[in-house]
């Protein structure tokens, strides 16, 4: 395995690790939501998280990033208005072709940034997120 690949691999178990991390804190902390669902890939998206506000059809999609350092830039620059498109096209194929819905449940899109330093979890939480935060 090259250099590389090592890396790729260390950072998806880094990605999976973090949400594992996200999904508990949003259950401990917000106990109006119920998970639904992690990792719905979609044709050119994919959404980390997706949670249900309980006993109300309210959805929440979360962007879960997780970062040791930043070298690739500040950790709240990772969610770029592409990315917002990309999950917005996935929440759109969840509602119509997965749950075979004929229009889109009231939904907002959060992120859940994790930054690890000093074997410590530092974590920022965003809600309702959209193109007019670019």
């Amino acid at each position: 395995m090259s250099e590389r690949e090592k890396e790729q691999v260390k950072n998806k178990n880094l990605g999976e690790w973090g949400e594992q991390v996200a999904k508990k804190y949003i259950l401990e902390k917000f106990s109006n939501l119920e998970f639904v669902q992690q990792n719905y890939h979609a044709q050119g998206g994919e959404i980390d998280l997706i949670f249900k506000e309980k006993n109300k059809d309210f959805w929440h999609f979360i962007e879960v990033k997780t970062r040791k350092n930043n070298y690739f830039g500040d950790i709240t620059e990772s969610i770029t208005k592409t990315k917002i498109k990309k999950i917005m096209k996935a929440i759109a194929h969840y509602f119509f072709v997965y749950k075979k819905q004929s229009t889109m449940s009231e939904f907002q899109i959060n992120a859940l940034f994790l930054e690890i330093k000093n074997k410590k979890v530092f974590c920022e939480y965003f809600e309702n997120i959209g193109l007019e935060n670019f």
